[in-house]
C-alpha cells in the first residue's frame, strides 16, 4: 500500500493536490503528517489516483462500491 505521503508526491506535491482538490496546502501537509486522509476527501483524491495511473485505493475501498467500479472501468 501507498502511504499518503508517497501518494500526495506521485500526484505532484502538496500544493498541486490542495489545488485540485480545493483545499489549503496546510491541510494536505496535516494529511501527510498523520498518514490519514479525511473521509470526506478520500474519493477525489481516489478519482486523482485513477487518473495519474496510480495504483492507489483506500484501505476500505471495498466500501465505495460504485466508485470501485468506475474505476476499475478508466
Amino acid at each position: 500500500m501507498i502511504s499518503t505521503r508517497d501518494l500526495i508526491a506521485r500526484l505532484g506535491g502538496g500544493a498541486a493536490v490542495a489545488r485540485r482538490l480545493g483545499v489549503s496546502a496546510a491541510a494536505v501537509c496535516n494529511w501527510i503528517a498523520s498518514d490519514q486522509i479525511p473521509a470526506g476527501r478520500v474519493l477525489a483524491l481516489w478519482a486523482l489516483a485513477v487518473e495519474a495511473g496510480i495504483d492507489w485505493r483506500p484501505a476500505d475501498y471495498r466500501d465505495y462500491a460504485l466508485v470501485r467500479v468506475l474505476a476499475e472501468a478508466a
